[in-house]
Order: structure tokens, then C-alpha cells, then sequence
């Protein structure tokens, strides 16, 4: 990185907190981390270099301020800044192009829409399958995220990604808003094998037929009537509810599933997209295809907010026989098409998705020697560079530190938190997490990453971790 900056933190700071309404942390709580400046797998402060093991919020794919995208946006910046989507800017058509020959490569997409951040895009996915169906109902999972705004929140089911206020003092003080999110959602059982939330024990509950988490599903839709149901939404690997894959049989029997009964399956790739699993997307891991798939995050790298739909071919030739009256201000934003043409192309000639899927086993062999080295870890599981660490207070019982686990309202003293224990013990060392959740630690570093870096990510995991060791029963 470049010589370090003489900037007056102590000043910034006195202004964040006297006019930013912060999120996550009440006024007093709040402990901001100032960033410099960024480069690769590295941010810095103004007490060193920090290596990101969740590419912030799963989102850096090609690493911080990666210079072909840099300059992208640089020139198509003095040339032209904004036009709305009623135009045609210079890299929306190619950036479409990308995605639809280069990425998904399968003759089932279609058309593509874009929009700013992946709540938004999921909105417009939910608003096609039920304009497409002409039907009410959407089902959704345990521990899923989809986003935070109005139907994309009802698609989330863990409590507080869905807009609570919790109290830092009184653990019962949690309000919820009203009205809020939408109706309609219903909710299906996720294959979280590690902790069934309907009491299976994967692979013993795989029996003859359906899986029973599939079953559930079918058993829901049946008692809403097929014909109500537009469609389900999945991620392939939960991701903000812990990095979980499914069993290998999930996958093929939900989407066989959906066909049956006529409904639409939506695959939100927001956090599994673009590489992040070893394929430029993760449902590519098995022989099926979705109506319609969400992206954001990793088009761009974060580097400006892009995010999207891809339909099927038949839902896109429906809709464009008809005018579909949505959008945003700043869908298509012509320096951000800019930016995922630069990230896409650059992906795509350094090679990045194969080096997740090499580097995603190296590093998730190393985790996984973890589980024998702690006492605090139940099970290592993931996919990719998409890796969770799952806590536990007794590894025989399964128990979690936090009982609430993925429901937890965060409302309390939180400094028996494991996460956020470990957090802090981490980030003295040069390692950042963020703490989705209480018992769980979340590793999906950058995609260009290297063994030496997945090598000092996990050795520091391995040392702090013994204070979480004290802890058990």
C-alpha cells in the first residue's frame, strides 16, 4: 500500500458520532475502525494492515481496489456520469452480455434488469414471480437472508437483519416494526443437517424418497394450494445464516419439486455469485437451472453498488409483451456498469473462479482440522472461499453458547458473546470478521487470496480460539 496518510481520526470521529446515525451499536456502544485506505486482501489502520476474511460483507470478490476496475471507472467517469435507464449508456449492453454468455452460460437465461443492492433486486425478483404467476404466495426458509426492505425482509427469517431496535442495557427490550414486513411469505423448513429444525439426522433421515426438509416444503405448499403459490426462494448455501451448504440431494429434489407443482424457483446468488463458491454461480454445482436468479456484491466487487435479475427466457419474452412499470433512480448507473464490465472481464482473465474453487478446498481443509483442535468447534462447513465455524458449549449435546442462536435479538450484554469475543482478540492480531451471528464465524475471504494469507487467517483462528476453549462445558 502507498505511505500512510496523516489524517486526523480523532477529529472524523468526534463528527461521526456527533451527526451518523450508526446502525448495529447504540451512541455509547459505538467503536468506529477507521480504513485508510485498501488494497488485495489487506485494509489498513491507523495501527496497521488487517487482512479481511469476509471480503467486508461477502462482497470484495477481486479484492480491494482492484486496478482494472479502478481505471474503468476513472474513465468512463470524465466521459459521462448519469443518464437513466431510458438511455443506453456504453457498458450496460456489454455487462448484460457477460453475465447471461460468459457467466451463467446455459441456455435457459434470458433477459437481464438491474438494480442498486441486492434487497432491491430481490423486490424485483419476487414482483416477476408473482406478475409471472399471477399468484400471491412466496415460501421461504429458516436462517434465510434476502435483504432488509419490504418483501425481501419477509423473506428473511432471522430476527435482527429485519430492522429491530434492541436495547444495549434490558436483553427483553427488542421492538419490532409495525406492519412490517410484508404478508404473504411462508415459511419451509431449511437443510441446516447440523441443527434440524424439524429433528432429522442427515444422512440417516434420507430414506427412500424425499428428504424430509423437501417433504415439509411439499406438505406447505399442498396445504396453500399450488395454484396460490408463485414460487420459492433459496439461497444455495445459507449465507448471513452461517455459510451452511445443503446435503447434495437438496438441491436436485427442491428443484424437481418446484416443477411438479408448477411454481417458480428463485435462486438468490447475492452472496454465493460470482465466484464466491468455486462457480461463477453456486446452483452450477449441480444439473439444475432457475426461473430467476439475484446477483449484486461480487459484479462489482463493491466497489460501486450493482445489483440485478436474471430471468428465463420465458418469463422474459411474457413481460416483454407487457410495460413493467419498476425501477430506480440509479438502476444501470453508467459509472457502475463500468465498474462490473472492468470486474467481470478482469475475473474472467485472471482466472479468479478457479482459484476460489483451488484455494476454497485448501483453506476449507485447514478449517476442518479446527473441529480436532477445539473443544469450542462443533462443525466447520462450507463451500468455495464461503467457510462458517460453528460454536458450541458441548460438542456431544450440540449445545450453542447463545440458546437463541440464529434468532438472537443481540439486546443485553453482549460481552459473553463468543463472536464478539473472539472479534476483538482477532482484530488485535491483523485478522477482521464480521459477527453475522453469535455462534458463528464466518470466513470468505477475497477470491484472489493466496495459501500464505489463508495460512495466517486460519493460524490466528487457531490461537484465539483456545479462549472460547475455556468456555465449554
Amino acid at each position: 500500500m502507498a505511505k500512510k496518510e496523516e489524517i486526523d481520526w480523532d477529529r472524523l470521529t468526534e463528527l461521526d458520532r456527533k451527526y451518523i446515525t450508526h446502525t448495529y451499536s447504540s451512541e455509547p456502544e459505538w467503536m468506529p475502525l477507521p480504513v485508510s485506505e485498501a488494497k488485495g486482501v489487506y485494509f489498513r489502520t491507523p495501527w496497521g494492515e488487517v487482512i479481511d476474511a469476509t471480503s467486508q460483507v461477502y462482497c470484495v470478490n477481486m479484492g480491494h481496489n482492484h486496478p482494472k476496475i479502478v481505471k474503468a471507472i476513472r474513465e468512463q467517469a470524465k466521459k459521462l456520469c448519469y443518464v437513466c435507464t431510458g438511455f443506453i449508456s456504453e457498458h450496460r449492453p456489454m455487462v448484460a452480455k457477460l453475465i447471461i454468455e460468459d457467466c451463467i452460460k446455459d441456455e435457459w437465461a434470458g433477459r437481464v434488469s438491474f438494480d442498486s443492492s441486492g434487497s432491491e433486486a430481490v423486490e424485483r425478483a419476487v414482483v416477476q414471480a408473482k406478475l409471472y404467476t399471477n399468484r400471491p404466495y412466496i415460501i421461504t426458509r429458516d436462517n434465510a437472508f434476502h435483504g432488509r426492505t419490504g418483501q425481501a425482509a419477509a423473506c428473511t427469517r432471522i430476527l435482527h437483519m429485519k430492522g429491530i431496535l434492541s436495547s444495549p442495557t434490558d436483553k427483553k427490550d427488542v421492538r419490532q416494526v409495525p406492519y412490517f414486513p410484508s404478508e404473504g411469505f411462508f415459511l419451509a423448513p431449511s437443510p441446516f443437517c447440523y441443527r434440524c429444525t424439524i429433528g432429522h439426522t442427515y444422512p440417516d433421515c434420507k430414506g427412500k424418497g424425499k428428504l424430509p426438509c423437501v417433504k415439509r416444503t411439499e406438505d406447505i405448499i399442498l396445504s396453500l394450494g399450488p395454484d396460490r403459490v408463485a414460487g420459492i426462494i433459496t439461497e444455495i448455501i445459507l449465507g448471513t445464516g452461517g455459510n451452511i451448504p445443503p446435503p447434495p440431494e437438496y438441491i436436485p429434489q427442491l428443484r424437481e419439486l418446484t416443477k411438479e407443482m408448477g411454481l417458480l424457483w428463485v435462486d438468490d446468488e447475492v452472496i454465493c455469485g460470482f465466484g464466491r463458491t468455486g462457480k461463477w454461480f453456486a446452483y452450477q454445482h449441480w444439473d439444475v437451472e432457475p426461473d430467476i436468479m439475484v446477483f449484486a456484491k461480487g459484479v462489482t466487487s463493491a466497489h460501486l453498488p450493482v445489483a440485478g435479475t436474471v430471468v428465463s427466457k420465458d418469463i422474459a419474452k411474457m413481460m416483454g409483451n407487457k410495460r413493467f412499470f419498476i425501477g430506480g433512480t440509479y438502476d444501470a448507473h453508467p459509472i457502475c456498469m463500468a465498474a462490473a464490465r472492468a470486474n467481470i472481464e478482469a475475473m474472467i482473465e485472471e482466472n479468479v473462479v478457479e482459484n476460489s474453487a483451488k484455494m476454497g478446498k485448501y483453506m476449507g481443509d485447514k478449517l476442518k482440522k479446527l473441529e480436532d483442535n477445539h473443544k469450542c468447534v462443533g462443525i466447520v462447513q462450507g463451500m468455495g472461499l464461503l467457510w462458517g465455524i460453528e460454536l458450541v458449549k458441548n460438542k456431544e449435546t450440540r449445545e450453542p453458547f447463545i440458546k437463541e442462536d440464529r434468532q438472537f435479538n443481540f439486546a443485553g450484554d453482549l460481552s459473553k458473546v463468543p463472536v464478539s469475543i473472539l472479534l476483538q482478540r482477532c482484530i488485535v492480531r491483523g485478522l477482521f470478521f464480521v459477527p453475522f451471528l453469535p455462534n458463528t464465524v464466518t470466513v470468505a475471504p477475497p477470491l484472489i487470496i493466496k495459501e500464505e494469507e489463508i495460512d495466517k487467517i486460519v493460524d490466528i483462528l487457531d490461537d484465539e480460539l483456545k479462549e472460547i476453549d475455556k468456555m465449554c462445558e
